[in-house]
């Protein structure tokens, strides 16, 4: 996506109409078209990469039928964010830190995908959330997957996802809860389960705490009891007694 943060550019691709792209417009770009830009005087242009399953987000057949696509920014508000979102990253420059550069990269991704979005019906896009929905569910699976490493941190499940710390706390706040939360509820879940699960009842409670990724056992049975109002030796019992019935 090229998009011209002043002046004018335009595209030439060979034939008799040349693509015209003012200030606050963009133009969506395949990567393999082979084409001339034509600047009349100095213009600071922003060159985003896009996905290909972001450019999906387009009518199926427009960027067969026509490689360029102009996107006309002055009816459309996720446009202008962006525009005016990336004129404040230029005039910044290089001084941003590796998390903060990440987080801005996510951020450029998900205005993309908004006015990208807006493409086809508006209400689909917005009531699916996708992308903030997908990375959601991607983010809780990965802590599933290592819930039971006791070292499982937001900075770990960040830079296995490719996103920043700071926008998987965004996430859990949006949903009113935090990731430490979100976790120590997960591994009281599976604990109680296996506490409940006749093919554990071999193992001690605390065999069972350790293998969910609690490594105080103090903890874990003082944050049972809250979540549960029994103990997890209560829940072993009453399960026990509920079999034999």
């Amino acid at each position: 996506m090229l998009v011209p943060l002043d002046g004018m550019v335009i595209i030439d691709e060979g034939g008799d109409d040349p693509v015209y792209c003012h200030s606050g417009d963009a133009l969506l770009v395949a990567v393999d078209l082979i084409h001339q830009v034509h600047i009349a005087n100095t213009v600071s242009l922003a060159i985003i990469d896009i996905p290909a399953t972001l450019a999906a987000l387009q009518p199926a057949d427009s960027l067969d039928d026509c490689p360029i696509r102009k996107i006309s920014g002055a009816s459309i508000p996720a446009l202008q964010l962006l525009v005016g979102y990336t004129k404040m990253l230029m005039q910044m420059g290089d001084n941003l830190s590796p998390d903060l550069t990440l987080l801005v990269s996510t951020q450029i991704h998900d205005l993309a995908t908004l006015l990208l979005g807006q493409k086809q019906e508006e209400t689909q896009v917005t009531n699916k959330c996708s992308l903030r929905a997908a990375r959601f569910e991607a983010v809780k699976h990965d802590i599933l997957e290592h819930i039971a490493e006791s070292e499982l941190s937001i900075t770990q499940v960040a830079r296995r996802q490719g996103i920043s710390p700071q926008y998987i706390r965004t996430l859990f706040h949006c949903k009113e809860t935090t990731f430490a939360d979100y976790v120590t509820n997960l591994r009281l879940e599976h604990a109680y389960q296996h506490l409940c699960n006749p093919a554990y009842s071999g193992c001690c409670i605390s065999a069972v705490a350790f293998d969910m990724g609690f490594s105080n056992l103090s903890w874990f049975n003082r944050a049972f009891k809250q979540r549960f109002n029994l103990t997890p030796s209560e829940v072993r019992n009453l399960s026990k007694r509920s079999a034999n019935q």
